[in-house]
This record gives structure tokens, C-alpha cells and sequence, in this order.
């Protein structure tokens, strides 16, 4: 590869970094050390900056997995954002986009069929103690709870809620959920998600029930969790999860898996309106774009599992996302009248 190529594939990844919403302390010092090493850096990242913020398409890459020569075309393609930019100052805190939620109307409509929405009860004057909370396909919910804690439901999920003198309950009857838990050693704070109970007293983790593969999926951000199935009462001794912990449980099997992360653990992306992919399938990706929109995608071509890509999705962009997708993978996107199909060319 030639110089000029290797500095520019780096400042587009650097670019990427900075905007997407999970740069580092120590990456921010990496981009900024970069940049005064040589000139040429320098005009490099000022120039990706440039055509980031000239352009419209809506998906931002981290690496690239499907291999394209022309450095332009992936510049054109997926070198792309929403928010204006600014090229980061040398002595500043670079503060990551997130998008606004609002009281009830969307905060962005992406099309009459897809709609990525982010909902709050901020600016209401209660706060719920008891009922149930239910988010729409395409659409991220918060609610502020009057112990002091805060639950995010993920696109098309729903809770039940119960807080008492002596006991803080919510049932996660379907979806996912993000519990950021006020501390409050009098009262656990306990999820029943139908096959397994988490208790916590303070901390900040995603709870996922997948219905159809019949799992529940277990992240923990912050503090400590317990893990125990129903009718268990041992949550002392089962299961204990600490931050960078991700357990998954499995009905079919009635089993547990523990993976652990060696690195902070960030909010889930989705919570700023994003989901992200490194070296994923494309199956994954239409999968999970699935899951906030009433048009689903269907994929019907051969050996998809070929075709991989690494970058940030921004929900609110909807179809452009798949336009984006059809300029630097191989594939064709035909709009039928309940479906998005996904064909190669």
C-alpha cells in the first residue's frame, strides 16, 4: 500500500473514532500526537474532516472488512455523519454526539414505514413508582423511576414496575432494557426476566430477552449483579457479575455462559441512537436493523456470510443506511411493498 494510501485510511479511521460517540482519554491523545508528528497527518485528518462533514449518506465505518481500492469511493460512501464537525482543538474536551431525547413528539422521522424515535419523562412532573412501560418497534424509551433510578428500554420491549418501602421489582416481560440503579441498601433492586432473577443495589447494566432464540442476555457496565434462575433465593452465591461481565442464559439448555471483557465497558450504543458492528456478518446487521423496523429486510443471495463490515449504524437514518450499504458491498436494494429485499449484483 502506498503512503499516501496508509495516511489517508488512517485519518479516515481516526475521523471515525472521534465521532463516533466512544473515543477514549487515550485515544484523543493518540489522534492529537498523530497530528503533530508530521505535517502531513495534519492536512490528511483536516481533509477527512472536510468531506465527513460535506456529506449526506448516514453510515460511519470504523475499519473496513470488504476491500475497496479507491480511497475516494470509500470516502464518498461511508465516510459520513450527521452532526456538523469541527476539527478538534489541541488543548480541549472533545464532547461525543448525543442525540437529544424528547418529551413525546420523535426527535428524528426517518420515513411513513421506519421511524427511529427517543422518548423521555424528563420534562414530566412524576415519576413512576408502579405501572407498566411499553416502547414501540423503532422507538428508545426513558423513565425515571422515584427511588432515583433510570430504566432505557430498547425498541419494541416492555416492563412492569413495582417499587415498595421494602422491595424494588420490575418484570422485563419482553425486549431489552438498560437499568442505570440508584444505590440503596435497604431495598434490592430485582428484575424477573420470566426464567431468571437479577439483583442488584446499585449499578448500571443491559438486560436483553431474545424471545425467539429463548435467551437472556446479561451486561454488566457498572457494579455488580446477581444471576439466579426463578425460584432461587441464593443470590449471593450464584452467579455473581461484575463490570465487563456479559452472561448469557440459555432456556433450551437451562445453562449459563460467561464472557468477560478485559477493557471498559461502555452504554450500550443504541442509547445514543447508533448500533455498532466490527466485522460482522451482513446477516447480523440486517438482523439487528430488523429489530427497529416495521419494513423488515430480507437478505436472498448466496453466501452472505462472505460479505462483512465494520462501522457505526446511526437508527435514525433508516433506508439510507442500506443505500450506503449497496455502495460498498456488492449487493442491490429493491423496495417492495412489505419488504426490503437485499440481492447481489
Amino acid at each position: 500500500m502506498k503512503t499516501e494510501d496508509k495516511l489517508q485510511r488512517q485519518a479516515a479511521y481516526y475521523v471515525t473514532r472521534l465521532y463516533s460517540g466512544e473515543l477514549t482519554d487515550v485515544e484523543e491523545r493518540e489522534i492529537r500526537n498523530w497530528c503533530n508528528d508530521d505535517s502531513s497527518h495534519e492536512k490528511e485528518f483536516s481533509t477527512m474532516l472536510q468531506l465527513w462533514q460535506q456529506s449526506s449518506e448516514l453510515y460511519t465505518p470504523v475499519k473496513r472488512s470488504y476491500n475497496i481500492s479507491n480511497w475516494l469511493a470509500i470516502a464518498a460512501a461511508v465516510l459520513l455523519i450527521i452532526s456538523p464537525l469541527c476539527f478538534l482543538p489541541k488543548n480541549s474536551q472533545h464532547e461525543p454526539f448525543r442525540p437529544a431525547l424528547s418529551q413525546s413528539k420523535p426527535a428524528v422521522s426517518v420515513s411513513a414505514n421506519d421511524a427511529f424515535v427517543m422518548t423521555s419523562n424528563d420534562r414530566q412532573t412524576f415519576k413512576l413508582k408502579q405501572g407498566s412501560v411499553i416502547s414501540r418497534v423503532g422507538e428508545v424509551r426513558r423513565v425515571n423511576l422515584t427511588d432515583g433510578s433510570v430504566i432505557t428500554l430498547n425498541t419494541n420491549s416492555e416492563i412492569t414496575i413495582n417499587l415498595t418501602a421494602t422491595e424494588r421489582f420490575v418484570e422485563l416481560k419482553r425486549g431489552e432494557a438498560f437499568f442505570d440503579i440508584h444505590a440503596d441498601p435497604n431495598r434490592p433492586f430485582i428484575i424477573d426476566t420470566g426464567n431468571q432473577k437479577i439483583r442488584v443495589l446499585g449499578t448500571q447494566f443491559t438486560v436483553h430477552k431474545e424471545a425467539k432464540e429463548k435467551t437472556v442476555k446479561v451486561s454488566v457496565v457498572k457494579g455488580k449483579v446477581s444471576l439466579a434462575p426463578e425460584q432461587s433465593e441464593a443470590y449471593e452465591t450464584t452467579n455473581l457479575l461484575r463490570s465487563g461481565d456479559i452472561a448469557t442464559y440459555t432456556l433450551n439448555n437451562n445453562e449459563i455462559s460467561l464472557k468477560r471483557l478485559n477493557k471498559k465497558v461502555e452504554q450500550p450504543s443504541w442509547m445514543k441512537g447508533m448500533v455498532r458492528f466490527d466485522d460482522a456478518p451482513l446477516t447480523q446487521i440486517v438482523k439487528e436493523l430488523n429489530r427497529y423496523r416495521l419494513k423488515k429486510i430480507q437478505i436472498d443471495l448466496n453466501h452472505s456470510g462472505d460479505l462483512r463490515v465494520s462501522g457505526v449504524f446511526h437508527l435514525e437514518n433508516g433506508d439510507k443506511i442500506l443505500e450506503a450499504l449497496a455502495m460498498t458491498l456488492p449487493i442491490e436494494i429493491n423496495q417492495k411493498e412489505n419488504i426490503v429485499q437485499i440481492t447481489r449484483k
